[in-house]
């Protein structure tokens, strides 16, 4: 399934986004999950580490690799992770986590167990986890 930059994933209250959030230099976007119903769109969540990608580029989601995003050009970018068994579907939930699950209902993969540089309100750091902070308000590297 190809993943639309134009059309964000929400969450079912509509408060949370997932995809390509558009940055103000033209044609590029972060792949992210943010607060969807307030005028300034805070980022909580990336992937490809911060790293902005060009119109064209492609979120993927696959049964044996999970999330995979793609260049306009085709090659790979970024995965969620080595997937050992298979996804059944992912789900952009009302905490703000993007959850890939198997068909037993076992989550696979969880953006939040991978934390950027922001913790919301419901999420619990694991054990030894590390959040980053990014270089300014538009570089997330």
């Amino acid at each position: 399934t190809a993943y639309n930059k134009d059309t964000p994933w929400l969450s079912p209250s509509g408060v949370f986004a997932f995809g390509f959030k558009p940055l103000e230099e033209k044609n590029l976007f972060l792949f992210s999950i943010w607060y969807y119903q307030i005028p300034d769109q805070t980022i909580v969540w990336y992937g490809y580490d911060g790293v902005p990608v060009s119109i064209g580029s492609k979120l993927g989601l696959t049964v044996d690799r999970g999330l995979v995003l793609s260049a306009p050009q085709g090659y790979e970018l970024w995965q969620s992770q080595s997937i050992l068994d298979n996804v059944a579907y992912g789900f952009m939930n009302d905490t703000g986590y993007f959850v890939l699950v198997r068909s037993d209902s076992v989550n696979l993969w969880e953006s939040f167990k991978n934390p950027t540089d922001t913790m919301l309100p419901t999420h619990i750091m694991e054990s030894c986890g590390v959040i980053f902070s990014r270089i300014s308000e538009t570089n997330f590297s």
